[in-house]
């Protein structure tokens, strides 16, 4: 088969797998061997007007935002040559107490004993995340930190907040100036205001067997912007992935630290319910299947949902971006 008959099954896959999700759009990208070779997108960005989903529009990435805030707070950590394991007040001397005897690293591998919850309004200042984290309390909390693994997006908050005071910027400067500026995602943001201005899908919920609603309104909240709430689409996405598979190079230009990028990737704690192969870095999940690393990524936001799955060996990886929420990955024969 050659590619061109590649590209057309791949297609051909990609639609019928929209369709059987009941999912109006999404976009898809392949790299292989550190290159984007495929980037399409699939349905509609809108069930109202119809338009089309094209690669180059912004979709929320929600939890995949997680290894862009694990990056820049290691990135911050290794600069400064501080410890990942020492309470967190030591960096911010103002948390609440049950805040500030947390680590850094129990924060990026989910063992600091937090409650999960799917926060999505809230105020739109940047503001507003110091604030938040700095009203939690005892309520968050529901283990002792360090004796379990659970998933939990105050975490990265508060994780946002050790980023504004070691970087001295608002969590949002400073992933532009470490993390999206060096890897030429410019079109990739947290500001609805900004993302408003380039080519953008509509978040959707079903409403019926290929039948959909618009969210209304876009969900947004500042106070949980380090947990899941990038704006991004797949061609941008795909120049993360290409320098986390190529120790941070990326057209010939070192644009991300490989010794951070390392650490993220190296197995901090055993979620129960993975096989015994898998485990969680910062930010990414960790397994192995047929001797190859794989390394995976995902997230659902009010309307979206994305998957991305990496395998540095072959410079592989898969990128899709869906614009219904709690839609599954699209995996057959992709």
């Amino acid at each position: 088969m050659n590619d061109t008959e590649n590209i057309e099954a791949l297609e051909q896959v990609a639609s019928e797998e929209l369709r059987l999700l009941n999912v109006p759009g999404a976009a898809i990208a392949v790299v292989y061997e550190g290159d984007l070779v495929f980037a399409k997108g699939f349905g509609v960005a809108s069930s109202e007007t119809g338009a089309p989903l094209t690669p180059d529009m912004l979709l929320r990435i929600g939890s995949v935002t997680k290894v862009i805030t694990a990056y820049t707070l290691i990135s911050l950590v290794q600069e400064q040559q501080l410890d990942v394991h020492k309470p967190i007040a030591t960096y911010v001397p103002d948390l609440p107490v049950q805040v500030g005897r947390l680590t850094i690293h129990q924060l990026l591998c989910h063992t600091a004993g937090l409650k999960d919850d799917f926060s999505h309004y809230g105020p739109h200042d940047e503001a507003a995340l110091g604030r938040a984290v700095r009203s939690y309390g005892d309520q968050h909390f529901f283990a002792e930190p360090g004796q379990i693994f659970s998933y939990s997006a105050p975490g990265y908050a508060i994780a946002g907040v050790v980023i504004e005071a070691l970087s001295e910027l608002s969590y949002a400067q400073a992933v532009q100036e470490r993390v999206l500026s060096p890897l030429g995602m410019d079109r990739s943001t947290f500001y609805p205001t900004m993302a408003m201005t380039y080519p953008l899908s509509q978040g959707h919920e079903v409403a019926g067997l290929h039948q959909w609603k618009v969210v209304r309104p876009y969900d947004d909240t500042a106070e949980r912007w380090p947990s899941g709430f990038l704006f991004s689409n797949v061609i941008e996405l795909s120049r993360l992935t290409r320098a986390l598979m190529n120790q941070g190079q990326l057209d010939g230009e070192q644009v991300l630290l490989p010794e951070v990028i390392a650490v993220l990737t190296q197995p901090h704690a055993k979620p129960v319910e993975f096989s015994s192969n898998g485990y969680y870095g910062y930010g990414v999940f960790l397994s192995e299947n047929r001797d190859l690393h794989h390394i995976a990524l995902g997230g659902s936001r009010r309307g979206f949902s994305s998957h991305v799955q990496m395998i540095p060996e072959h410079r592989f990886a898969v990128i899709q971006l869906l614009n219904r929420a709690g839609s599954v990955q699209m995996k057959k024969n992709l």
